[in-house]
């Protein structure tokens, strides 16, 4: 099963449209930095999840968990 990787252009439920410009590996978890190709441009954390062969993502809107996230990410971000 592929992954989502970076450059990959996803839909959301919403019908949005992200694009990954970054993926992280911590621990079992994978966890995406995805940001629109629209404007106002939004970023947006996701946790890949992988299950009988299909990609889902779950996009992260808990606050302590996206600062945990943001940490992850931090040193790609902010280059």
């Amino acid at each position: 099963m592929n992954s989502v990787i970076e450059g990959d252009v996803i839909t959301l439920d919403n019908n949005e449209e992200y694009i990954c410009c970054s993926r992280v590996v911590d621990n079992k978890d994978t966890y995406l930095c995805l940001v629109s190709n629209f404007k106002p441009v939004k970023f947006r954390f996701a946790k890949e999840i992988i299950e009988d062969d299909e990609i889902s993502l779950e996009i992260i809107y808990d606050q302590k968990e996206k600062e945990y996230v943001f940490e992850l990410f931090k040193d790609i971000i902010l280059k």
